[in-house]
């Protein structure tokens, strides 16, 4: 399990850097964990698909996201499902073919 946190020593160094702006830390931030969780639930798949020659398709239809708010600074990123089926992977072919024995 991969968790990020906002503690709220970090939330008042933000607001602190942003001066006159920061009352919209807490909007950047959870503009910024959204894009975040989105981005990882992306490269999950991806990783997840070269892993186990599976169509990526699937795994990130069964991964939602919980997105952040202002008011809650938090993105969750959850997968639920059953063990893939045979007939969901593919075969990949890595490589090139050996040539084949000349009778």
């Amino acid at each position: 399990m991969i968790e990020y946190q906002v503690d709220e020593q970090m939330l008042e160094e933000v607001q602190a850097k942003l001066g006159a702006m920061k009352a919209k830390a807490p909007t950047v931030i959870s503009r910024a964990l959204n894009k975040t969780a989105t981005t990882a639930r992306v490269d999950l798949a991806n990783k997840a698909q070269a892993t186990y020659t599976v169509k990526s398709g699937g795994f990130k239809k069964d991964m939602t996201i919980k997105k952040a708010s202002a008011g809650r600074l938090e993105a969750v990123i959850h997968s639920e499902g059953r063990p893939l089926d045979i007939d969901r992977s593919t075969s990949q072919h890595r490589g090139s073919p050996e040539p084949r024995p000349t009778s």
